[in-house]
């Protein structure tokens, strides 16, 4: 950063809470371990991974004891949030919270989230949880926004950015696939992480603001929506989430 001319304030640093360090003891414990190993005094946000405590066979990945018993969500939180009060983090957020589970912890603890960062691509497009969100002030931030390179598992459906309603909106626009689906995203108002190695790619991802989706675009991209998670994590159950009446799976 000194070498760039670049000062902490002028770089984002988000970072994540794991789900074997809920227990409010622990949660300051990871938070200074993160800040450790990133060699910096505060994050400008973290978020609690999962609304999933787990107890792994062989001990939490942060400290603590392997025999601790299940924590409420929102003990998490209250303790995520003494991390605010003592500037170890400038905000913190949730990740993967559905809508029962954002219902749930606001009336545990009067506390908003700042952020909720979930899968949505086309392919799962969320509008429920983004139209609760948008009622309560929580941003979204959308990770995988571009899906996966590969076909949809149990399905006929060609990866996301080779399926024909993306390629001719994006032919029409004069863009890639990726451009369209990640203004798709911004244009739902979500902050979008699409994620690559590849330094043109990097620079292709940015290059989003010189064009509009109109609403018919819009509606088609959103008409490809088959409730279809790339991220299904063996500890967390989706199965509830359907009490949000978008089919998702």
């Amino acid at each position: 950063m000194a070498e760039l001319g670049l000062k902490r304030s002028d770089v984002w640093v988000t970072s994540k809470l794991w789900n074997t360090s809920h227990r409010p003891d622990l949660v300051r414990v990871a938070c200074e371990q993160t800040l450790h190993d990133l060699d910096m005094d505060y994050l400008d946000m973290y978020l609690m991974h999962w609304p999933v405590d787990q107890i792994p066979e062989e001990g939490p990945k942060v400290g603590g004891d392997p025999t601790a018993t299940e924590t409420p969500v929102w003990e998490t939180y209250d303790a995520m949030q003494e991390l605010v009060t003592e500037g170890l983090t400038r905000a913190i957020g949730v990740s993967n919270f559905n809508v029962r589970e954002l219902e749930e912890l606001i009336k545990d603890t009067d506390l908003i989230p700042t952020i909720n960062q979930i899968e949505m691509h086309p392919y799962l497009v969320q509008q429920k949880l983004l139209d609760y969100c948008a009622s309560k002030g929580i941003a979204i931030t959308a990770y995988s926004p571009l899906g996966r390179n590969k076909p949809l598992k149990g399905s006929d459906a060609p990866a996301l950015l080779q399926n024909p309603v993306v390629i001719t909106i994006a032919e029409k626009h004069g863009k890639t696939p990726a451009q369209v689906v990640i203004r798709w995203s911004l244009q739902r108002e979500a902050i979008v992480l699409p994620k690559s190695t590849n330094a043109d790619r990097i620079k292709e991802n940015w290059q989003v603001f010189d064009f509009i989706l109109d609403e018919q675009e819009m509606n088609e991209l959103n008409g490809l929506n088959r409730g279809y998670r790339f991220v299904r994590p063996s500890f967390h159950d989706f199965a509830d989430d359907n009490i949000e009446g978008d089919g998702r799976l």
